[in-house]
C-alpha cells in the first residue's frame, strides 16, 4: 500500500477522500469544470493506476487551473484538442484551423501558456511556452527527448504566426508603450540591402527538461496525471529544482490521481455545478 506522501501537493485527508469516493461510487451524477465534464464514472477511472487519463480528464482540469486564475495572473491552459486541430496526424499544419481558439486571450502578455499533447494516441506530454524567457519546455515524463524537434518546430510556427496575425494587426497608432515593447521583444530588427528595417521573428528557444535525466514515470498510465501534476506545480510557482522533487517521490502520480478527484468534486459542488442523471 502506497504511504501518505511527505509533500502538501501530494496529500488528502483520509476521511474527506473516503467519502468522496463513496459518493462517487454509490451515484450517478456529472460533475462540470466550465463546459467540461466528468461522470461519476470518469472520476472513479482517474483514481485507478493502471488508467490512461482521457482528454475528458486533462480538459477539465486545466478548466479550473485557468478559472483559479485572477484576471492579472498571466497563466494560461489550452485544451487537449488544441495540438491535434493545429498539427494533424499526418503532420499537416493548419493555423486558421486554432486561430480563434485564443480570440479573447492575448497569449503574449502570458507568463506561460500549457499545451497538453497526445503522442500517437498513447502517451501525454505537456510542453510549455514560456513568453518572457522565449523557451518552449517540453516535460515528458518518460524522459524521452526525440519529441522536441517536431513540437518545437510547429509551436514556434504557431506563436509567429499568432503574432503575426493578432499583435501586428493592432492598431499602431493605438499602441501603449509596454505593447510597443512587447513588439520589440518578440522581433529582431535588420538592415536590408536597400537600407531599408526589416522585422524579423525570433523562435523560441526548445528546451527538454529531462536531456540527460529519466524521467519520473514508471508505469505505462501515469503520464496525462504528471502533465496535471507539473502544470499545478507551475502555477503556484515552484521553482524547477521543487518540481523535481515532488515528481520524482516514490507514488507522486497515485497520491496525485487522489488530489486530483477531490480537487474537481469540490470545484464542482462548490459553484453548483454537479447534476444527477439518476
Amino acid at each position: 500500500m502506497p504511504k501518505q506522501s511527505t509533500h502538501a501537493e501530494l496529500k488528502v485527508q483520509k476521511n474527506v477522500f473516503d467519502k468522496m469516493k463513496e459518493r462517487l461510487e454509490n451515484n450517478i451524477e456529472i460533475f462540470f469544470v466550465k463546459s467540461d465534464p466528468l461522470t461519476s464514472e470518469q472520476m472513479v477511472d482517474l483514481l485507478e493506476p493502471k488508467t490512461l487519463l482521457s482528454s475528458d480528464h486533462i480538459n477539465a482540469y486545466f478548466s479550473m487551473l485557468n478559472s483559479q486564475q485572477r484576471r492579472d495572473d498571466h497563466i494560461y491552459g489550452l485544451s487537449t484538442y488544441f495540438y491535434t486541430r493545429l498539427v494533424s496526424s499526418d503532420n499537416n499544419y493548419e493555423y486558421e484551423a486554432v486561430a480563434r481558439w485564443t480570440k479573447n486571450t492575448r497569449i503574449f502578455k502570458k507568463k506561460m501558456v500549457f499545451v497538453p499533447i497526445n503522442l500517437d494516441q498513447v502517451h501525454w506530454i505537456l510542453a510549455v511556452i514560456r513568453i518572457g524567457t522565449r523557451e518552449i519546455q517540453i516535460w515528458d515524463s518518460l524522459g524521452h527527448s526525440h519529441h522536441k524537434d517536431s513540437v518545437g518546430t510547429w509551436l514556434n510556427k504557431y506563436l509567429k504566426d499568432e503574432y503575426d496575425h493578432k499583435e501586428n494587426n493592432v492598431n499602431n497608432h493605438n499602441l501603449k508603450d509596454e505593447d510597443t515593447k512587447d513588439k520589440n521583444e518578440n522581433s529582431i530588427r535588420t538592415i536590408g540591402a536597400q537600407g531599408e528595417n526589416i522585422i524579423e521573428w525570433k523562435d523560441f528557444e526548445v528546451v527538454d527538461k529531462w536531456v540527460q535525466e529519466r524521467g519520473p514515470q514508471t508505469d505505462g498510465a501515469s503520464c496525462g496525471v504528471f502533465v496535471c501534476l507539473i502544470a499545478k506545480l507551475l502555477t503556484d510557482g515552484k521553482t524547477e529544482e521543487q518540481i523535481k522533487e515532488i515528481i520524482f517521490e516514490k507514488d507522486a502520480a497515485y497520491n496525485y490521481r487522489k488530489v486530483m478527484t477531490l480537487e474537481i468534486c469540490n470545484y464542482a459542488i462548490d459553484n453548483n455545478t454537479v447534476t444527477s442523471t439518476e
